[in-house]
């Protein structure tokens, strides 16, 4: 019998905790500085940036809760394309032809959804 849920119960600031510690921990995975964290990010005020990096994000805008996707998923696809951890965590940091000899991570910098939404699917189409 398949599992019902109920997402009006769904608290969203709860969601959104969870999907932020998710995400600070991927980031110190990748050793990525501040300034590259805050671009992902969108360039949240550094009031805002702090609320997040503490935890205590009640509410969130869709767009930042879509990035956090993106970025676990592209952690995700790293993790299951490459048996060894480090060559996952450091892939965004080597220059790499899809993104004109630069690093990936030049890219999900921009601050770019539809930049971020490519390097996903370039990886998802890499698994399968």
């Amino acid at each position: 019998m398949p599992i019902k849920i109920d997402f009006d119960d769904v608290d969203d600031g709860s969601v959104a905790k969870v999907a932020f510690n998710a995400f600070f921990n991927i980031v110190e995975r990748w050793s990525l500085n501040e300034e590259a964290i805050i671009s992902i990010l969108g360039n949240p005020t550094p009031s805002q940036y702090e609320i997040w990096k503490q935890g205590e994000a009640l509410e969130t805008d869709p767009n930042t809760l879509v990035i956090l996707s993106l970025v676990m998923g592209i952690y995700r696809a790293l993790h299951t394309l490459f048996e060894d951890s480090e060559q996952a965590d450091t892939w965004l940091h080597r220059p790499n032809q899809m993104y004109e000899n630069k690093p990936a991570l030049t890219s999900l910098c921009s601050g770019k959804l539809d930049e971020m939404y490519a390097m996903r699917k370039y990886l998802d189409n890499q698994i399968y």
